[in-house]
């Protein structure tokens, strides 16, 4: 997905001249969202991709509804 390819980038240029890792979590905006329930599955992908491991991208589209909190 292209917004993992943007997180990708974001993560290079934060980077630049460090020596170090970036965790990173995406959602793209929906029709039904407002800003708590984006940031809220943002946060889990950025949850998830910590979980994984440093230095990981993860997209709440690609996220179960279960691994982002919900039953």
């Amino acid at each position: 997905f292209c917004d993992l390819k943007i997180a990708e980038r974001i993560a290079a240029k934060v980077l630049e001249g460090m020596n170090g890792k970036v965790s990173i979590g995406i959602a793209q905006c929906r029709a039904e969202d407002n800003t708590q329930t984006l940031v809220a599955r943002s946060d889990a992908a950025l949850y998830e991709a910590k979980r994984c491991g440093r230095g990981r991208h993860a997209s709440a589209h690609e996220m179960t509804p279960n691994v982002m909190g919900h039953p």
